[in-house]
């Protein structure tokens, strides 16, 4: 049997590019448990700021990851 761990990388990334998980809710119309799902199953990146020492730090992701999302699929628009 195989555990799957998580390691963190040190990669380079432009903050500006860095949206919390509820900014790439609002920018994409999802739900912030949708992106957050999205994140935690790893298809949306997970970032944290080196600095940031508190327990549990700011997650963000990526604004040009949450824009490649296909599109949302959107049940209320067929009903009527």
């Amino acid at each position: 049997m195989n555990q799957l761990v998580r390691q963190p990388v040190e990669v380079t990334i432009d903050e500006q590019d860095l949206l919390t998980p509820t900014e790439a809710a609002e920018l994409s119309g999802r739900a912030l448990t949708t992106i957050l799902g999205l994140m935690a199953f790893d298809k949306l990146p997970i970032y944290e700021l080196q600095q940031d020492r508190r327990k549990r730090p700011q997650r963000y992701t990526s604004r040009k990851a949450v824009k490649q999302l296909a599109k949302r699929r959107d049940s209320k628009a067929k009903a009527g």
